[in-house]
């Protein structure tokens, strides 16, 4: 396994900005709005539907399932199955996120020996951490940044008659590899070994590359304005709304923007009073340096 240092990432809080008026979601106005999928929640800015999300990149689709396949949730283009999502947190330190799955085939081309990925993603999000597994047969992955790679690891098959379920027993470098990454890039390049047999048999392992996302957290922002003093200029589309709410810079990506409840509240800042009295706490100012 090949864990990849992450960058560093925080929020900081800038300053303490009012409410908009006018135009502002509410929960009456969502009320109407499906908040769930099989059994995960979720809330505004993220939503299903028409009115019910944050324009343009927090749109969810349902796929709705049967009595053997349960409900799916995706993020907007439909590739990843969101697992959990987290609006909004009460450490400043912590960026909130999406855990997503996804999987993805590469088919091998006769001739072809250089294939290249990028995972994909709506522009309000960027990658924190993830695991990927990779299966199928002779050739080395290499993780591609700033026009640099660096090999993750090589696989091989012991013949064309080994399948997708031994490789994946062990992931060893045998038919299949894992690893691990924190990065806000994710490109990778496969290079296949020069043999003959690569490209001529019947067997799924050779004749593509599967990659499997796991266990990864995106993290988000509002990203319509660079910073928060940008969307106060900009009160229509400005994302805190709720009163006893901060706007927070974001870092994550020196772009962008995330709405807290202030210490002492709790609830949701991106709707019409949606942070109201933490019951659990009492009121702590925060202190802005």
């Amino acid at each position: 396994m090949i864990l990849l240092l992450p960058a560093a990432y925080s929020l900081l809080v800038l300053v303490l900005l009012p409410m908009p008026t006018g135009g502002a979601p509410t929960a009456p106005t969502l009320a109407g709005c499906n908040t769930s999928c099989g059994n995960l929640t979720f809330e505004y800015p993220f939503g299903i539907g028409q009115g019910c999300f944050r324009q343009p990149n927090f749109e969810l689709t349902c796929l709705h399932g049967n009595h053997l396949q349960p409900p799916s949730l995706f993020l907007q283009g439909g590739t990843q199955v969101v697992d959990d999502i987290v609006v909004s947190s009460s450490d400043d330190n912590n960026v909130p996120s999406v855990s997503v799955s996804m999987s993805d085939t590469i088919s091998v081309v006769p001739g072809v020996d250089v294939y290249n990925y990028t995972w994909t993603y709506p522009e309000s999000f960027f990658p924190l951490y993830a695991t990927v597994q990779i299966t199928g047969c002779d050739f080395d992955v290499y993780f591609i940044q700033y026009n640099e790679s660096m090999l993750l690891c090589n696989i091989t098959c012991p013949n064309e008659i080994f399948t997708e379920g031994e490789a994946k027993k062990n992931c060893n470098g045998t038919g299949c590899c894992y690893f691990s990454f924190s990065t806000s890039f994710f490109d990778l390049q496969f290079v296949r070994h020069n043999k003959t047999e690569s490209h001529s048999s019947n067997n799924s392992l050779w004749n593509s590359i599967q990659l499997s996302l796991y266990s990864a957290d995106l993290g988000w922002s509002i990203v319509d304005q660079p910073s928060c003093s940008s969307a106060l200029d900009k009160q229509t589309s400005y994302a805190c709304v709720s009163t006893n709410s901060s706007c927070l810079n974001s870092s994550s990506t020196y772009f962008g923007y995330l709405c807290s409840c202030d210490s002492g509240f709790a609830g949701n800042p991106y709707i019409s009073q949606g942070c109201s009295r933490d019951k659990g706490n009492s009121i702590i100012p925060k202190l802005y340096i």
